[in-house]
């Protein structure tokens, strides 16, 4: 086991509990999202695998060693990608790699390969902060892994970017997951984590009310739907208005779709009986709305 979380608590000094008994764990070999609301915990769970942040009860585990007593070299197998990133903005970019490199006690070469993988060279010599986020992004995971990294916690690792740097970013991550590493990524980007992600984790208060695989989430909340959407082809003159009334319904170009309550589907069905169905499928159809049907269902 790469990293085994154990029923640990966080409480702040005012009394208010941030988390509650809350278990994961990430195998080497797999990417790992922790999803959540904002303030759900996702960060304060990086906080304390990091070692920056302290926590109540259980025990937090590296390679099988307790995150309190790692050693300083094995503090250096993990690396956190925070929101702030953590650069150095009135150093340069090379000065950045450079002082990253030498904490990591990485090679000339591991240096150089970053740079070439996130295509830095052309900024080298400029400052952080005359950088965008996107370019700051970048520089900040390339300092990050420069060490390679056995564990890389990456907090909103897209987010505020275009879409040339989310996929640079997206494509980089994915190469860079090997049979030696693990990684955790936190996003509000439901469709980075379904890109990324075999496996997630659904914090809601502190909480983990659920752990699945990404189909696992999108097939439990069909179970638990309650609405359906059934698309029927028409021909571009066609209209079902006066069949469809008392029904919810939009038109496409050559299709309408209806959205019906499951106590409803099977005589909408038997109504279009003469028609072309072209689909029927539960209304959460997309990580985003599963990801929040199944908080629901975890947290009641």
């Amino acid at each position: 086991m790469l990293l085994e979380v154990q029923n640990i608590n966080k409480k702040f000094k005012e009394g208010y509990e941030v988390l509650k008994d809350v278990n994961l764990h990430i195998e080497a070999g797999e990417i790992v999202g922790l999803i959540g609301m904002n303030g759900a915990g996702k960060s304060t769970i990086m906080r304390i695998i990091s070692g920056v942040s302290t926590y109540q009860g259980g025990g937090v585990f590296f390679e099988g060693s307790q995150i309190k007593k790692l050693s300083s070299i094995q503090r250096k197998k993990i690396a956190f990608l925070c929101a702030s990133n953590n650069l150095y903005e009135e150093m340069t970019v090379a000065d950045n790699l450079e002082v990253f490199k030498k904490f990591y006690n990485a090679s000339d070469m591991d240096k150089q390969s970053m740079i070439d993988e996130l295509d830095l060279g052309k900024i080298l010599k400029r400052k952080v902060s005359e950088l965008s986020s996107g370019m700051q992004q970048r520089v900040a995971i390339a300092c990050a892994m420069v060490g390679k990294p056995k564990l890389v916690m990456m907090d909103e690792p897209t987010v505020s970017l275009d879409i040339e740097n989310k996929c640079k970013i997206i494509r980089f991550i994915q190469s860079h997951l090997s049979p030696e590493t693990g990684i955790l990524i936190t996003s509000h980007n439901s469709k980075d984590i379904e890109e990324l992600c075999e496996r997630i984790y659904i914090l809601r208060h502190g909480e983990i009310v659920k752990e699945s695989t990404v189909k696992g989430v999108l097939r439990e909340a069909s179970r638990h739907n309650k609405r359906w959407i059934v698309s029927v082809q028409l021909d571009k003159e066609k209209r079902l208005d006066n069949l469809l009334q008392g029904y919810n319904f939009n038109y496409t170009e050559d299709s309408v779709d209806i959205y019906v309550e499951e106590s409803n589907k099977k005589s909408l069905l038997q109504m279009l009986n003469d028609f072309e169905i072209i689909s029927v499928k539960s209304e959460v159809d997309n990580l985003e709305d599963a990801i929040l049907e199944v908080a629901q269902i975890g947290g009641e």
